[in-house]
């Protein structure tokens, strides 16, 4: 491997480690997996209120159907005094007619308030398993962004660890004054090489000379842009 190429090698792994760097560092990360939690959370709360509100329905419909069952029984009584007690007492037999219409007209009243009760029970309980199911699909997309990103992070770590010893390895073998001059110029320009393309160096976008052009084609030694001062270098492609 010559010069150069170890140059462009040491730039490409410095790409990499910036890439594996933002990975590791990547804060939506962290605010997706908070998002989720919290989606979570208050759909926790949700199923746990529509717990609630159907054991207060069920509590009512309970108290509803003891009432039916009372007024069933005290109907039961009065028609029996009125078919059995009242005889031929006009006034009995009207104050009783009158006990029993009410509380048949109680009975119905109570036998809808019974039904709806229930249309409402089932309503809620829909809507519970809804619920159900969110959190269900929320718990394992959690535990399946976690799992997945935190692959993702394991990767950048070891390609990070990789490229941090490919760097050190090609360090030793470039002289240091080439290495010092090469690292000026990524510090204050981002990359320290840039490939020229159609006489045009890609660090800059500016035309180089045609005796710049000449000389990186010949491989001869390091050359720089006359422009931004990268070191440049063309592909296999661009020599032919």
């Amino acid at each position: 491997m010559s010069l150069l190429q170890q140059l462009i090698e040491i730039q490409e792994n410095k790409k990499v480690i910036l890439e594996c760097s933002n990975t590791i560092k990547n804060s939506q990360y962290t605010n997706n997996l908070k998002n989720l939690k919290k989606e979570f959370d208050l759909a926790k709360v949700q199923f746990k209120n529509k717990e609630d509100e159907i054991t207060k329905v069920r509590e009512k419909y309970q108290t509803v159907n003891n009432n039916i069952n009372n007024d069933k029984k005290e109907l039961e009584k009065i028609k029996f005094e009125l078919y059995n007690d009242a005889g031929s007492d006009l006034k009995l037999i009207d104050v009783l007619q009158k006990q029993f219409d009410t509380k048949k007209d109680g009975l119905e009243s109570l036998d809808n308030e019974g039904l709806k009760l229930l249309e409402v029970e089932e309503k809620l309980c829909a809507e519970k398993e809804n619920l159900r199911i969110k959190l269900s699909n929320l718990k394992n997309d959690f535990y399946t962004y976690k799992s997945t990103e935190s692959e993702k992070i394991n990767v950048a770590k070891e390609n990070l660890r990789k490229a941090e010893e490919n760097i050190k390895s090609m360090e030793k073998l470039i002289p240091e004054d080439i290495l010092e001059i090469f690292n000026k110029i990524s510090s204050s320009k981002g990359t320290g090489a840039a490939e020229l393309k159609d006489h045009v160096c890609l660090g800059c976008r500016v035309k180089v000379s045609s005796m710049t052009i000449d000389s990186v084609k010949r491989e001869e030694k390091i050359v720089y842009c006359d422009n931004c001062g990268r070191i440049i270098y063309c592909n296999a492609d661009s020599k032919k």
